[in-house]
Order: structure tokens, then sequence, then C-alpha cells
């Protein structure tokens, strides 16, 4: 898996993940991840509020690296 999906820092949701896209925005100071998941009978609840942390290598990197914060 490219990627880590975490939540809450709690549930790792990696395997659930079936696409993800991080954007940049030059006009915010923002980074967004859109994520399309297979929801299965043991996932978690996901709620405003908690977190959700993206690690991963980025392009030209040789170590996972926290690529969107908890937010």
């Amino acid at each position: 898996m490219s990627y880590e999906v975490i939540y809450a820092n709690k549930y790792d949701l990696s395997e659930l993940i079936e696409d993800i896209s991080l954007e940049e925005s030059l006009e915010e100071i923002a980074y967004r991840a859109s994520m399309k998941l297979v929801v299965t009978p043991d996932m978690p609840m996901i709620t405003p509020g908690q977190s959700i942390r993206v690690a991963g290598i980025p392009f030209g990197g040789n170590r996972k690296e926290n690529l969107l914060h908890p937010g």
C-alpha cells in the first residue's frame, strides 16, 4: 500500500481505500485529500471533528512522511 490512512489515531483504514487523491491549493493554505472507501461491517463510524492522518512517500523521497496532517 503506498499510503497509510489513520483515523482518530487509532484505526488503520489503509486496506479500505479504493482511491485517494491529494490536492494542494495555491489560493489557500490547504492540502486536501479525497478518498473512496470500502464500507465494511467492522469499519468505525467516521464523525466530524476526528483526525485523519495520511502518510506516504513523497515524490522524489525515500521515506514515509505525513502528507496530510491531522485535521
